[in-house]
């Protein structure tokens, strides 16, 4: 059976961190009481084998993100006085890749063009590689498009990604991308399944697996990604609209109602349905 790499790639992506700072627990004045402050991940996968991380958050006076570092990761967030944000990343893992950049925010203090200079120390490139985000929102301000534009010759690519609710609630039901890469689509979406219980904390470890983008995407320009439900099982179709693969969440929580630990499962689907598979990743001993 041929592995469906490029999934198993965007699972290991996601090992870096997946943690949103959006919807906090907050107390009637609005004021945030509780911050995600560190968490872990154990993972073994077919293609990267086993393995794990601890990531830690740091915030300002206000409770915006300042640091997410991890042993594969580092960001770094700067606010400036006049709503804007610089940023520098640092990939550790992917050959020395750094970004320095810029996110440009709206009014809501939602992101709308994330412009970075992308340098990656093992390729004889010069000068880096640009790279820019772009991000959409409708009338409840949440996120309906984003767009990834990477300019680096014969590597260049493109990707687009929508994000379809449901009409009378909050909850992402479908993620449709698309990448364009020297000629060639990769297209595909995922369905999203839902535990009739709510989201207790701004944790949504689903997003760079459907959009694999740097990690400034999901930190700083998902925003206005949201859910109201916990998400149980989110399915992979491709473009012929044929189920290929499943991925399954489980939680465990504290006595407060905050998630301690989500495993997520993935199995690949063939002709004769489901096939088990010991892929999973691991995130837990979340602090608050």
């Amino acid at each position: 059976m041929k592995k469906n790499l490029l999934f198993a790639v965007v699972l290991f992506l996601s090992l870096v961190g997946v943690i949103s700072c959006k919807n906090n627990k907050e107390d009637a004045s609005g004021t945030v009481t509780a911050r995600l402050q560190s968490y872990k991940t154990e993972f073994s996968l077919q293609v990267w084998g086993k393995g794990g991380a601890v990531n830690v958050l740091q915030y300002d006076e206000q409770q915006r993100l300042t640091s997410w570092n991890s042993d594969s990761i580092r960001w770094h967030y700067s606010y400036r006085t006049d709503g804007g944000v610089d940023v520098y990343g640092e990939f550790l893992r992917d050959g020395r890749k750094q970004f320095t950049g810029t996110i440009t925010r709206n009014e809501a203090g939602l992101s709308e063009v994330e412009d970075y200079s992308v340098l990656i120390s093992r390729l004889p490139v010069e000068p880096p590689i640009p790279e820019m985000m772009t991000y959409t929102y409708d009338e409840k301000n949440r996120l309906i498009h984003a767009a990834d534009k990477a300019e680096a010759g014969a590597h260049s690519y493109t990707i687009n990604v929508t994000f379809l609710y449901e009409a009378d609630d909050d909850n992402v039901t479908r993620i449709k991308y698309e990448r364009e890469v020297g000629g060639k689509t990769d297209f595909r979406y995922y369905g999203l399944e839902y535990f009739d219980k709510a989201n207790p904390v701004g944790f949504y470890p689903e997003l760079l697996m459907t959009t694999p983008m740097n990690g400034g995407y999901q930190v700083a320009g998902l925003a206005g990604y949201s859910r109201n439900k916990l998400l149980k099982r989110m399915n992979l179709y491709n473009k012929e609209n044929v189920m290929t693969g499943m991925t399954d969440f489980d939680y465990q929580y504290d006595v407060d109602g905050n998630i301690t630990e989500c495993i997520l499962t993935y199995r690949m689907l063939n002709d004769e349905g489901s096939m088990a598979s010991n892929d999973f990743i691991r995130f837990y001993d979340l602090k608050y």
